[in-house]
């Protein structure tokens, strides 16, 4: 579009098109700082000054956006990455409070509850309110078949406020009644 525009269509002096690789140039130096990547770039902005071909210089400029879109794709997986196993992780570590739920996740990582609600089934490919039932469904699986607690007990220490709710989601979940589980 660029070379379009301002070479076939414009029809540029020659003055301009050095401005306008001048500009495009101070472009790509602002995105560098912006997302910190100082000195990756530095060979395809000094082969940048050799060139008098307007299409070379195209080309540089079409291999140096790609890279920088490159790794702002990667920046921005990690940080997709590292959002969701501190989400997993805090998830993990609260799942036994009954109040657990996606406003209080949200409101603990400052996002909300619609990021929060895509994101994590962009990531997980479930819901999160399903992850949390699934969780502590299979946390109760465990207190179920390893210990002698009653079901009220373990619906408790699973996250539920009563043993109804827990039968359900238990069923639901499961297939079958928390008593087919149970030690006693």
């Amino acid at each position: 579009t660029i070379y379009g525009e301002n070479l076939l269509e414009r029809e540029l002096s020659v003055d301009m098109m050095k401005q306008l690789v001048y500009d495009m140039r101070g472009t790509i130096y602002k995105i560098m700082d912006k997302i910190q990547i100082n000195d990756i770039l530095d060979t395809e902005l000094e082969l940048l000054q050799s060139k008098n071909n307007m299409e070379e210089i195209l080309n540089i400029f079409i291999e140096i956006y790609q890279k920088i879109c490159d790794i702002v794709n990667r920046q921005k997986k990690n940080h997709n990455v590292e959002l969701f196993e501190s989400i997993i992780k805090y998830i993990k570590e609260n799942y036994n409070r009954p109040e657990l739920n996606i406003s209080l996740i949200s409101s603990n990582f400052n996002l909300s509850e619609t990021y929060i609600s895509n994101f994590f089934k962009e990531q997980a490919g479930v819901t999160l309110a399903t992850y949390l039932e699934n969780l502590r469904i299979e946390e109760a699986c465990k207190l179920l078949t390893e210990t002698d607690l009653s079901i009220n007990v373990v619906a408790a220490k699973v996250g539920y406020n009563s043993d109804k709710s827990f039968r359900r989601a238990f069923k639901r979940v499961i297939g079958v009644n928390p008593t087919a589980c149970s030690k006693v």
